[in-house]
């Protein structure tokens, strides 16, 4: 293709900037053998504030942003010219239901979900995996689990978890670019639900 896989490069970049990242959310569920469908670039997630980039000087990496890279849930693997960091199979879920605009909407999160969902466990997440998100992303995966997926064990334990965390839980909107008004909530997560995911066959 006439370009240098961002892989190749990307632990010496990341150094030379003095930066936290890790392989993030389509390219991440990849690594896991859960990308349906071969992403166009990769997304890479560091730390704020942001900086200055060129998509038209590099079109292969799609940069996402948070305050802080979790690095108890990033795993390190051999690469064609060293090391690369990404995240382990929860964080992966996590991410791609936080941050579902970059990953093609929630239709496409949730087809990616149920083939990620074989390397995922959350046992423990609550004081865990789940700090690094929101309570209504959480509420939200909870639902593309249950109600979508209809993966029962693993919903049960997203739940459980997520109590421990906040036993009182608000109603969130299952898509925050959508009008909620009149829309029917599911109960046991608390999410409005706006927003009809359809999953491709996997």
């Amino acid at each position: 293709m006439g370009k240098v896989p961002p892989a190749y490069y990307m632990e010496e970049l990341m150094k030379w900037l003095g930066r936290h990242y890790y392989i993030a959310l389509l390219s991440a569920a990849e690594m896991f053998g859960a990308a349906h469908q071969k992403p166009m670039v990769t997304q890479v997630m560091t730390e704020l504030p942001c900086f200055n980039y060129s998509k038209k000087k590099n079109d292969s990496v799609d940069w996402q942003f948070r305050s802080r890279v979790p690095s108890q849930f990033v795993l390190r693997r051999n690469g064609e010219n060293g090391q690369v960091a990404y995240s382990n199979a929860e964080l992966t879920a996590v991410d791609l239901v936080r941050y579902f605009y970059s990953a093609g909407g929630l239709s496409s999160v949730a087809t990616v979900l149920a083939e990620l969902r074989e390397a995922t466990d959350f046992s423990g997440a609550g004081q865990g995996v789940f700090t690094t998100a929101d309570i209504a992303d959480v509420q939200r995966l909870g639902y593309i689990y249950d109600a979508i997926l209809g993966d029962c064990a693993q919903a049960e334990t997203i739940h459980d978890e997520l109590l421990t965390m906040h036993r009182d839980l608000k109603p969130v909107v299952l898509d925050p670019g959508l009008s909620s008004d009149g829309v029917e909530i599911n109960r046991r997560w608390k999410v409005k639900v706006n927003h009809e995911i359809e999953v491709d066959e996997v």
